[in-house]
């Protein structure tokens, strides 16, 4: 077998495994619950003002601190296994070589990253989807939420946010939050598989979670400064900019420390894999 395809079968055994968990199953549900009840006021409003409500609610959703602890705990749950070491994992080790199988568990990570915030995109537009017409911009609806009191006449939970609707086209919002959302996953994943694999099972778990905790504490600060030591802070895009505003980090900083982080993990990994002896984890 090419070397090239080993990874892609230890992926595929990866991926079979994964759809046998109920954790998975689990942590798609309470996410879909979650934003379905969300957005219920959005849908509540547009009804009672018979004006169809915008499609991009994802962007605007995640200005919320406490949306994203919740949805970014859920992510660190998604890779509490990590680094995927179950009782038949020593012999698939020992067949693919540790490279391939490193590989084959860096292609796991970003597959699981992209599922899960697809997943949540989805959940932002199916709840509001009979409610909502296709638009190129934000919309009647989502402007009176944001320059108004009507978001608590209908208990909207979250501030829909004025600067963001001001700031961003929808398309623009839409794919920077969606690119560092699905890198802060990408990033979750790879530093609690590096601290898994390299100290203990339960190191990696703790800094997934105080990780995802410390944007909750850095947004709701007084200082800019927290911002550009808070990763998970950056899919609000009330704390990042496109033109790099001194006080905040810039879409740029936020993409390259993302990036760079996550390699650095992965680097760390194989380093560490290239000598240390496989012991399987019991299954979660």
């Amino acid at each position: 077998m090419s070397d090239m395809l080993v990874p892609l079968f230890v992926l595929r055994y990866n991926c079979f495994r994964l759809i046998t968990k109920p954790r998975f199953y689990i942590i798609l549900i309470i996410s879909a619950v979650y934003l379905s009840d969300i957005t219920a006021p959005i849908c509540e409003y547009s009804r009672l003002k018979g004006e169809p409500v915008s499609l991009w609610l994802f962007p605007l959703l995640l200005n919320n601190s406490g949306i994203v602890l919740v949805l970014f705990l859920l992510g660190v749950l998604l890779f509490c296994d990590a680094p995927f070491l179950e009782n038949t994992e020593p012999y698939i080790f020992i067949r693919s070589g540790r490279r391939q199988w490193l590989c084959a568990q860096f292609l796991f990570v970003l597959l699981l990253s992209a599922i899960y915030i697809a997943h949540i995109i989805l959940w932002s537009i199916i709840p509001v989807f009979f409610y909502a017409a296709h638009m190129p911009e934000w919309g009647k609806i989502l402007y009176s939420l944001a320059n108004t009191n009507a978001w608590q006449l209908v208990d909207l939970p979250t501030r829909i946010s004025s600067f963001i609707l001001n700031q961003y086209s929808p398309k623009c919002a839409f794919g920077v939050t969606a690119t560092i959302s699905f890198l802060v996953i990408v990033l979750i994943g790879s530093i609690m598989f590096c601290a898994n694999l390299t100290i203990h099972r339960s190191v990696g778990n703790i800094l997934g979670s105080l990780l995802v905790l410390e944007q909750y504490f850095a947004t709701n600060s007084s200082g800019h400064s927290l911002y550009f030591f808070s990763p998970v802070s950056w899919v609000n895009l009330e704390v990042i900019h496109i033109d790099g505003i001194a006080k905040t980090p810039s879409v740029s900083y936020a993409l390259a420390i993302l990036i760079a982080l996550s390699v650095c993990c992965w680097i760390i990994s194989f380093l560490v894999i290239r000598k240390k002896s496989i012991q399987p984890f019991k299954a979660l």
